[in-house]
């Protein structure tokens, strides 16, 4: 009896010369001899280092991408595991005298998945109807027994509506060119120390051009028997002037008294390049407004335009 032993070749895999590697690179299976496709022969590719394919190192992400508190909660029943240990697990390795993430360590504990972020998206411009609110609760005539603040949502329109029209002397066409009349002095000093209310007037200015920028009519105003009401209405009539990102960041600068760019790129999820950037084109087109004597001013805000308290 000879015995004859073939030890793997350090060469593999072998192909037909007449074939080429892609053709002509076989394996067997059973009793069958069958042509190995790209994706097995770069599997018989690997095994010459004995290397798996979770082990092979992935040279743009460092040990960073691997989230070590992950790792840690899962091995706190048994040990505690130390930084030292992830090479050990082959979740990183050494490559061109740098330390990786292995394909294993990123599909184990990877942080190459950002934080998933929800985006609302409402019907009616937040900052239309904060407006409509504020102006509601500081004009109602709370002298009038037994007629509260209403705010009624239909399928099509929001309507809010107060006790008390116009002081006399103001017409609706005055309070759209920014036109107003204090009727609660006590009520509005509060709201303007709190910031909920700027310069008299702008507010509905504010609306209208909120309700342009999501492409939606612009708000009605009516005086009905002894109340006043603002609808605003839900159905698009354009297409919005604002994408997404840009109507998130009017909004956040519109319900504060100025926001630097740090703020606004963190509520953002941008970059500081990216919001300064956003920023400049809403500036351009009117939207908002920046106050401050330079780039590089600690106090530099950002405001809707038209709004007053800025610094």
């Amino acid at each position: 009896m000879v015995v004859v032993t073939v030890h793997p070749s350090a060469l593999r895999p072998h192909h037909l010369r007449s074939e080429g590697p892609a053709r002509g690179t076989y394996v067997r299976l059973g009793s069958t001899n069958r042509a190995a496709d790209p994706a097995l022969i770069a599997e018989l590719s690997r095994r010459i280092g004995v290397d798996g394919f979770d082990e092979e190192p992935l040279p743009d992400l460092d040990s960073e991408a691997i989230d070590f508190g992950a790792a840690s909660q899962c091995f706190a029943e048994l040990r505690s595991l130390r930084r030292k240990d992830l090479e050990t697990l082959g979740l990183v390795r050494r490559y061109q005298e740098r330390t990786v993430a292995t394909v294993g360590g990123i599909l184990l504990f990877g942080m190459t998945v950002g934080r998933v972020r929800r985006f609302d998206l409402p019907a009616v411009p937040p900052l239309a109807l904060r407006e409509a609110l504020v102006n509601a609760v500081v004009h109602a005539d709370y002298a009038q027994r037994g007629a509260p603040i209403r705010v009624a949502v239909f399928d099509d329109r929001i309507e809010v509506e107060n006790p008390g029209i116009l002081l006399p002397g103001l017409t609706l066409d005055d309070l759209r060119d920014g036109v107003s009349r204090v009727r609660n002095r006590v009520l509005a000093r509060v709201f303007k120390e709190l910031g909920l209310v700027e310069q008299w007037g702008t507010g509905v200015q504010r609306m209208i051009v909120a309700c342009a920028a999501a492409g939606l009519p612009a708000p009605e105003f009516a005086e009905l028997g002894f109340r006043f009401r603002v609808t605003i209405r839900t159905e698009p009539v354009d297409e919005p002037a604002l994408d997404r990102v840009q109507d998130r960041i009017v909004t956040f600068i519109g319900e504060g008294n100025g926001r630097s760019t740090a703020e606004i790129a963190t509520h953002a999820g941008l970059s500081t390049r990216a919001t300064q950037h956003r920023l400049a084109a809403l500036a351009e087109r009117g939207f908002i407004i920046v106050v401050g004597s330079g780039p590089r001013d600690p106090r530099r805000r950002w405001f809707i335009a038209g709004r007053e308290g800025q610094p």
